[in-house]
């Protein structure tokens, strides 16, 4: 049982540990040994040693407590050196100057919130200097934009960093997000080509700036994640993973009587044709065929089967166009299966 006594000797261990616990109080039941241990000045010195050592950040990640935080060159939010791009100039590098920026970090630092592998990194890095300003600390001014607005380490700093709070899986930054959604929006807008994964892994890479983009199989993965029943992902005439954006009826519809609202009357007729083909293209897109195997003779030759290949809508669409009291069924297989050729 603790008293009053005790309380002293705790809050000045307290004090000296830089933890400010002051809520001690006569009577309260602490372990003996936990309690000696926590007001030995030997242990503390170890401890203290120990929780420097454990926020000195290092350049190799192996010999933590062997090296040295260069607040002088090294950024004090990303960890990175700064010297080469000093040398350069082609990224801005401040110096930290007043006390007031250590303390307005130090707010930052919890308004990002536990579990912020980040901000507990710099928090670790301002309590080890505690003068920053004396220890003429730098940063990368991109660093302190996305730190104060919550966001990650900037994609050309993370190499000595920590990105973000602690999620499960690999974290995803914000680049690549928009560069995927500008590649979603160039297919959509680019829907008549035949654009292959490798394309848009080649069109990510432009809006990265050169950096690199999603690999093959994982950009495939997000486009079906993303856009779901809306995509099909198939091999066309010797290209591997051409993707095909899936315009149903009802999308088609939708978007004709949008279009129709803004449109005169005079164009309504060319309007409905164009609306017709889409809806056909869309079933002819729709088919599916292997070229592992093929049908057999008696199939190819067999009238009724190849006009039962055929989209409901093209069959309806060439038998009125030719007049079927007239026309064959020979005529609308033929003619019927050139597009889907």
């Amino acid at each position: 049982m603790v008293t009053q006594k005790g309380i002293a000797d705790l809050q000045k261990a307290s004090r000296t540990r830089d933890e400010n616990k002051f809520d001690f109080y006569p009577g309260q039941v602490l372990h003996t040994k936990c309690r000696h241990d926590y007001c030995n000045v030997i242990v503390i010195k170890r401890d203290l040693s120990t929780k420097r050592e454990q926020w000195s950040p290092s350049k190799n990640a192996s010999l933590r407590s062997s090296t040295k935080f260069d607040f002088a060159n090294d950024c004090l939010l990303c960890g990175r050196s700064t010297r080469d791009q000093r040398k350069k100039g082609n990224v801005s590098v401040y110096q930290l100057r007043t006390s007031s920026c250590q303390a307005n970090l130090g707010l930052l630092c919890l308004q990002r919130g536990p579990g912020d592998k980040w901000a507990e990194t710099v928090r670790g890095r301002i309590e080890y200097a505690q003068d920053l300003h004396a220890d003429d600390a730098v940063y990368y001014q991109q660093c302190n934009i996305n730190f104060r607005t919550g966001r990650n380490i900037p994609v050309a700093f993370q190499a000595h960093g920590l990105a973000g709070k602690d999620k499960k899986g690999r974290p995803e930054d914000e680049d690549r997000l928009t560069a995927f959604s500008k590649v979603i929006s160039f297919l959509k807008e680019n829907d008549n080509e035949q654009l292959t994964v490798c394309d848009l892994c080649q069109k990510m890479r432009e809006y990265l700036g050169g950096e690199e983009p999603y690999s093959e199989e994982y950009m495939k993965k997000k486009l079906m994640k993303t856009l779901d029943s809306d995509i099909v992902i198939t091999n066309i005439q010797g290209k591997d993973s051409v993707v095909t954006i899936r315009m149903t009826a009802e999308k088609i519809l939708d978007q004709f009587w949008k279009q129709q609202k803004e449109s005169e009357i005079s164009t309504e007729k060319f309007g409905i044709i164009h609306i017709a083909a889409k809806l056909i293209l869309a079933d002819v897109r729709d088919i599916r065929y292997s070229k592992d195997s093929y049908p057999t003779r008696e199939v190819v030759g067999d009238l009724e089967e190849n006009v039962n290949y055929l989209p409901a809508s093209v069959v309806l669409f060439l038998q009125t166009l030719m007049n079927k009291k007239n026309e064959t069924k020979l005529k609308t297989a033929s003619i019927g299966q050139t597009p889907s050729s």
